[in-house]
């Protein structure tokens, strides 16, 4: 699950803004490539807590287990070399899950602004500018951290709202930095036509997938 399930995740548990943006946090730490920053006690270290404790429920889900397995057993089949599969089976099916989100929340609101990208975007606007309880080091990825945020926030939940042939076109950048995963002119084509079909399948299971991931944290929260 990547930084925008997280949030959502983070802000049907809890609305306040350092909560949901430190579920955010471990993503944002490898985005900028950078160690773990200093996090006094409070609500941005229970969201780093709840982070990992969703990202666990999710990777056993048996619902993201059978989108996985689904996605090898495709991409093998039609000639994918194993490491690509690996990769698109996780990242890919994890990119459709978050467009997915966003396509739900923009199509239940006629104004596309729902409590859950309510929670995002503030938790962004929190990050954009000094915290107290938040300590880089070194100091200079405060300012990295701060503008990784605002570009976020700007940027907006419309940025999620994409099909599969466009979630598949950032998987293939996300990819390319990786030569051993990087897709082939031959394999890219077989990554569209099974991303267009399983975008169906990882629609049709997200609200069972929530539920699944909602009944796993409160079992653990109780």
């Amino acid at each position: 699950m990547n930084f925008y399930g997280h949030a959502v995740v983070a802000a049907a548990s809890e609305r306040d803004g350092e909560f949901v943006l430190g579920a955010m946090l471990p993503d944002f730490i490898s985005i900028l490539g950078t160690r773990p920053p200093r996090l006094e006690v409070g609500s941005l270290r229970r969201g780093v807590a709840y982070h990992h404790r969703t990202d666990a429920a999710f990777h056993e889900s048996e619902i993201f287990r059978t989108l996985q397995a689904q996605a090898s057993d495709h991409l093998r089949a039609c000639g994918v070399r194993r490491g690509p599969t690996r990769a698109v089976a996780h990242v890919g099916v994890e990119l459709l899950i978050d467009a997915a989100l966003a396509w739900s929340f923009a199509a239940s609101s006629p104004s596309n602004s729902t409590a859950p990208d309510e929670a995002y975007l503030r938790a962004l606007e929190l990050g954009a500018a000094p915290l107290s309880g938040l300590a880089w080091a070194p100091s200079s990825d405060t300012e990295r951290f701060m503008g990784l945020c605002q570009r976020l926030r700007q940027a907006g939940v419309a940025r999620f709202r994409v099909d599969a042939e466009q979630a598949m076109a950032d998987l293939g950048r996300i990819l390319a930095r990786r030569p051993r995963l990087a897709l082939t002119d031959q394999e890219t084509p077989a990554v569209k036509a099974w991303a267009a079909q399983a975008f169906l399948v990882v629609k049709s299971e997200l609200p069972a997938l929530l539920e699944q991931l909602k009944n796993r944290l409160d079992t653990e929260r109780a």
